[in-house]
């Protein structure tokens, strides 16, 4: 009894086949890794844009903030103005330039993510990081 078997043959083509197969799916995760880190420069990079544009806009604010709060204090000691509209001139000047502080702290934090996810945020050397404060003995503070 003699036959002929394409056994080995086909063990082989199905391991190319799985192979192959293999092989695209690697190769469709690594566009689908180069795509989210592609969208994720993006969305970096338009934070920090939209941070920056919104500081220079608090920038004009708080100038005009500062115009008003002037002008409502001088007319009130010229005794033009009341009293109630300088304080809210004045609380409004406060609330500008703590706008203007949060947005400059945004414009930071976007530009310290935007470095993360390019991948050119570096550790910064021990030598520029803060000392621990030293151990206090009952209230004195150690040089």
């Amino acid at each position: 009894l003699a036959g002929d078997s394409d056994l080995h043959r086909r063990a082989e083509r199905s391991a190319l086949k799985r192979n192959l197969i293999g092989a695209a799916a690697a190769e469709e995760d690594l566009l689908t890794l180069e795509n989210r880190i592609r969208r994720e420069v993006q969305q970096a990079v338009q934070d920090y844009e939209r941070a920056a544009e919104q500081t220079a806009l608090d920038g004009r604010n708080l100038q005009l903030a500062g115009d008003r709060a002037r002008l409502a204090r001088r007319l009130f000691e010229l005794g033009r103005g009341d009293n109630f509209t300088a304080t809210d001139a004045e609380a409004e000047l406060l609330r500008a330039q703590s706008r203007q502080l949060e947005n400059e702290s945004e414009v930071t934090v976007a530009a310290f993510r935007l470095k993360r996810v390019t991948g050119t945020l570096v550790e910064s050397p021990d030598a520029l990081k803060p000392r621990p404060p030293g151990p206090a003995v009952m209230g004195q503070v150690t040089p």
